[in-house]
């Protein structure tokens, strides 16, 4: 393979032949893994065969290997990627908050811009109410939590979205328009029940039983009926091969519907997943890796094959589809990925350290702030733990102490970041009906 060396971001790109032009308009799709952290992806290094879809996804198209989500709960995390806004730009922290009209999402602006808006919905935390729907045609939501049926029926996701979709593609699509599509898939998400025959796929590695400690950690949601570490992990890991299946249907049916060459597929999520890295399972506790590191891939028509090495966050997804379809994107907190995709000639990517946020289960908010080594976590802005990435990938020794210069450093561009953009005037909450509450708290989302 080449390297090319773009100013200081290293892109590697494997030789192709010359490729075509970009089509003027676009269709663009996102598919949104909710909780899939990178590391269980074999194109990220995974070592089980979770991904064949995927990494073959990732073969043909770009690979950022250091994507950095915006924040740790989807409540805050999907505002910032459909807005380009830090949570605390956006002003969607905690659980009951609206996104305010006055902001402008990507869907909005692709409307604008003549193209048809469809989203297929699977987290009840994206319920209309919180505002997320503003600018698509179409938003249509299922709930996986409280839908009638048992095991893993009740809480799957993808077929259900998928065939809804191409529903909406066979019969609800103007073939003059392009389209953008946001499909947010729920099957990673705990509580961990992948479907007969894929947990036999991917059995557990090994036996870990849960210390009495552990075990009460477990949200009553998330609880599995064998207390071993292995056999979570492993259904986890069989609930992505599932969903990795179904979104291999997917790219079939699209190209079978003649409408792969003029559309770019994007694959990413909220958040990732923790599996007591930390002390904590599931999400929204920390802002470590395991929480924030996640998976970026784009594919389509004009794109080169390769790895970006870059850092580079959720946020910057805001203009870079905006910039695909030859949209005009406003100013935000992210930085266009064009540069990184081989697009544009005279430009560079403007990013090197990638900023998170979080709040709704501790006072305060906690921010996180890295770098291609080095790795800061703040309670507000006052840092309490550094990290060299390079010699401790898995956060497991703090080097604050050692390494001042570092942490302010980091803390400098945090409080950089924090000033592009005016802080959100005080949210309105959301009314929450008894429904939807215990929706949200059978899924963890208590505050």
């Amino acid at each position: 393979m080449t390297a090319v060396l773009l100013g200081a971001w290293l892109v590697t790109r494997t030789p192709s032949p010359a490729s075509q032009p970009p089509p003027a308009r676009p269709n663009v799709i996102v598919l949104l893994i909710d909780a899939l952290r990178a590391d269980h992806l074999g194109s990220y290094g995974y070592h089980r065969p979770t991904s064949p879809t995927l990494d073959a996804l990732a073969a043909r198209g770009v690979r950022f290997a250091r994507a950095s989500s915006a924040s740790n709960r989807t409540r805050s995390a999907m505002p910032s990627l459909w807005t380009g806004l830090l949570p605390s730009h956006h002003g969607t922290l905690r659980r009951n908050q609206v996104l305010a009209p006055a902001s402008t999402t990507a869907a909005e602006l692709f409307r604008a811009s003549g193209y048809q808006t469809v989203a297929q919905i699977a987290n009840p935390v994206l319920t209309r109410r919180f505002g997320l729907d503003q600018g698509w045609d179409v938003y249509a939501e299922t709930d996986v939590v409280l839908r009638p049926g048992e095991g893993w029926e009740r809480h799957e996701s993808a077929a259900k979205l998928q065939a809804a979709f191409l529903d909406w593609l066979d019969e609800g699509r103007d073939p003059q328009r392009p389209f953008l599509a946001w499909i947010h898939y729920w099957d990673v998400h705990g509580p961990y029940l992948p479907p007969p025959g894929y947990a036999e796929m991917l059995p557990p590695e090994g036996t870990r039983p849960l210390t009495a400690d552990e075990s009460a950690r477990i949200q009553d949601g998330l609880r599995l009926a064998v207390d071993d570490w292995h056999h979570y992990v492993a259904s986890y890991d069989a609930e992505i091969r599932y969903l990795d299946d179904r979104i291999g249907e997917l790219l079939r049916a699209l190209a079978e519907r003649g409408l792969d060459a003029s559309t770019y597929v994007v694959v990413t999520s909220d958040h990732g997943e923790a599996f007591l890295e930390h002390g904590h399972w599931d999400h929204g506790g920390t802002l470590h890796q395991e929480q924030l590191h996640v998976p970026l891939l784009i594919a389509g028509p004009s794109l080169a094959p390769a790895t970006v090495e870059q850092v580079v966050s959720t946020l910057d997804l805001f203009p870079t589809l905006l910039e695909l379809a030859g949209i005009p994107a406003p100013a935000s907190d992210g930085e266009s990925l064009l540069p990184l995709l081989g697009r544009t000639a005279g430009t560079r990517y403007a990013r090197s350290v990638a900023v998170a946020e979080s709040a709704g289960r501790q006072e305060g908010v906690t921010r996180a702030a890295r770098d291609r080594r080095w790795k800061l976590i703040l309670r507000d802005l006052d840092p309490v733990e550094l990290y060299d990435l390079d010699a401790d990938p898995g956060e497991q020794r703090n080097v604050l102490a050692g390494e001042p210069a570092q942490a302010t450093r980091l803390r400098a561009e945090v409080t950089r970041q924090l000033a592009r953009h005016p802080l959100a005037p005080q949210a309105r909450d959301a009314t929450i009906d008894p429904t939807l509450d215990e929706s949200l708290r059978a899924l963890g989302y208590v505050e």
